[in-house]
C-alpha cells in the first residue's frame, strides 16, 4: 500500500462542495479525519475488492454505494461518504464530478 500522505492540501482541489469542510460529509477531505489505522484497513479493503480500470465508469457502484459495502464487510466501520472519496482519491483513482462519485473500476457484483 501507498505511504498515506495526512495532508488536507492533497484533497482539497477534489471538494466540489460551496458549504464549508465541517457541513459538508460529502467533502473528500474528511479522510485525513480518520485515524491512521482506519486509513490503512479502508485503503486495504479498497485494494482487494476493486479492479482498477481506464476511465470512469458510471455503470457500477457510486461513492455511496462503495462506502456502503466497505461498512457490512469483515472489519468495516462506518465512515462518511466524502471519507470514501478521498480515500479513493489518495489511492490514485479517477473519479466523475456531483456528491456520489463514480471511479474507474469494473463493476462491482
Amino acid at each position: 500500500m501507498k505511504k498515506i500522505k495526512n495532508t488536507m492540501l492533497e484533497m482539497i482541489s477534489h471538494c466540489d462542495c460551496s458549504r464549508t469542510f465541517e457541513a459538508c460529509p460529502n467533502c473528500p477531505k474528511h479522510f485525513i479525519d480518520l485515524t491512521e489505522e482506519q486509513k490503512e484497513i479502508l485503503c486495504n479493503w479498497i485494494d482487494l475488492n476493486l479492479t482498477r480500470i481506464k476511465d470512469v465508469n458510471n455503470r457500477t457502484l457510486d461513492s455511496y454505494g462503495l462506502k456502503g459495502r466497505f461498512e457490512r464487510s469483515p472489519g468495516g466501520f462506518y465512515i462518511l461518504n466524502g471519507a470514501f472519496k478521498g480515500a479513493m482519491v489518495h489511492m490514485g483513482y479517477k473519479h466523475s464530478k456531483g456528491i456520489n462519485w463514480y471511479f474507474n473500476i469494473k463493476k462491482v457484483k
